[in-house]
């Protein structure tokens, strides 16, 4: 099955994963690999063609950049380590 982004949001996805490696290249890999396991969960509980079912997952996100990007700093928060979500 093919996923396509917007460019938007692939740009964010992208520089979210940049950012993340900057700290730790394992960070990076996960934040990576969460997001992987996230696209693959809705697409198979709700086939094509949807963007936003995820962020409605994710608190109820609204499907516009800024409730894009809130979804990208959340699944970064994902791939932090335990001990650092529970700091926040």
């Amino acid at each position: 099955m093919k996923v396509v982004f917007s460019s938007l949001f692939k740009s964010d996805l992208l520089e979210a994963q940049a950012r993340y490696s900057a700290i730790s290249q394992k960070l990076g890999d996960d934040f990576h690999e969460r997001v992987k396991e996230a696209i693959r969960t809705v697409m198979m509980r709700y086939g094509g063609d949807h963007v936003g079912p995820h962020l409605q997952h994710a608190g109820g996100l609204s499907d516009t950049a800024a409730g894009r990007r809130t979804y990208v700093e959340y699944l970064g928060w994902l791939a932090e380590d335990e001990p650092g979500r529970k700091a926040r």
